[in-house]
């Protein structure tokens, strides 16, 4: 087998996967000609139309890249049929998995059968790093919404835990006099045994309430630990991306102060305590 036949083969399969996922758009090759031109990119209907029946035996990296944008796919899956077959050939006779196929071309894994030197790239470490700051996203979000409802609930807690401290004390109480009776040699009596154990009950029904009511005080705290933990992480997967000397993949806005250090207490109560007298009024 030439190399030649090999590329054929893999054009093959490229234009099988371009026509499946245009007739699943509903997409004539005419029309999918016309998308083309409209993204910046003209290509003759006829090219479409030969390359989809074999006549045409390749395709460029620019052309597929270009199919993939009109038809709203990742590029890989015209490469390789995942869903729909369960071998591919990656290799000239190198058979795998068209799922696992992919991810190779993603940068995700090594291909079947073979040595997994891809983790040492730009690209391994920068998809850590997409992920970690969708998780700091994600709990910054649930932090919101956790202390929005912690603050809803603040006066139900306060009232709550008012009711534990008087049913707490009423049993500490109804404890003493039961210690003191035994101490003097009283029988505890069937009303200071009713006594204990309805104010231990009561107790443990205000606790339960009180669990209850600071639920989302605790929540609070869990999340921001939480928060805390996927910064860090993210801080240290950039500085492992500058130690190698790659640049580091755009983070966007709400994450750009995950590329400067960590304030320290000290210095983000001085930066608090400056924002507060500039906000200040003159007083004039």
């Amino acid at each position: 087998m030439t190399q030649q036949e090999w590329a054929h083969r893999v054009a093959a399969v490229v234009a099988g996967e371009l026509r499946r996922y245009r007739e699943m758009r509903g997409l004539s090759a005419q029309q999918l000609a016309d998308a083309c031109a409209r993204k910046g990119m003209p290509i003759q209907r006829s090219v479409i139309a030969n390359f989809e029946n074999g006549r045409r035996t390749s395709i460029g990296v620019a052309e597929l890249l270009m199919f993939a944008a009109v038809l709203e796919v990742p590029p890989v899956v015209l490469m390789f049929p995942v869903g729909y077959e369960t071998s591919t050939e990656y290799m000239p006779n190198e058979f795998a998995d068209p799922y696992m196929a992919a991810m190779w071309v993603s940068g995700e894994n090594a291909p079947v059968g073979e040595d997994d030197n891809y983790s040492a790239t730009p690209l391994t470490l920068g998809r850590y790093l997409v992920l970690s700051c969708e998780a700091v996203l994600q709990t910054r979000d649930q932090l919101e919404i956790a202390r929005r409802k912690a603050e809803e609930e603040a006066e139900s807690l306060r009232r709550v835990e008012a009711e534990y401290d008087v049913a707490a004390h009423e049993y500490h109480q109804a404890s003493k006099e039961m210690e003191a009776a035994r101490e003097a040699g009283v029988p505890a009596g069937e009303e200071r045994l009713q006594r204990l154990n309805a104010a231990y009950t009561n107790m443990q029904m205000a606790l339960e309430r009180k669990h209850q009511a600071g639920a989302s005080k605790f929540r609070v705290t869990d999340l921001q630990e939480s928060l805390d933990e996927y910064e860090s992480d993210a801080r240290d997967i950039i500085k492992e991306i500058r130690a190698e000397g790659w640049k580091v993949p755009a983070v966007g806005e709400e994450l750009e102060y995950l590329l400067k250090e960590p304030e320290s207490v000290v210095d983000r109560a001085k930066n608090l305590r400056a924002h507060r007298v500039r906000k200040a009024p003159d007083g004039n």
